[in-house]
């Protein structure tokens, strides 16, 4: 009887893996060189506020919108399910 796999699959697999975490960590050392000047850090210093205020406005109407969606009734008139 064979075996579902092989040795040679395992291996197949795990360089592939490897390979492509390699990579990723490759590209991030890039981008991590390129943003830890001190030119890059300033700006980013300087826009983290203004953008992380952003998302907190977008997650917290998120977050509300389906509280409230929650609180709908299924139907409306005539129309049913109108939320799946």
């Amino acid at each position: 009887m064979r075996p579902l796999y092989t040795v040679e699959d395992n291996l197949d697999f795990v360089y592939d893996k490897l390979f492509w975490a390699w990579l990723d960590m490759a590209e991030d050392y890039g981008d991590y060189r390129v943003l830890k000047t001190k030119d890059n850090a300033r700006i980013l210093n300087e826009c983290a506020g203004e953008f992380f205020g952003r998302i907190q406005g977008v997650l917290v109407e998120f977050v509300l919108f389906q509280m409230f969606r929650i609180t709908d009734p299924k139907s409306i008139g005539k129309n049913r399910e109108l939320y799946t």
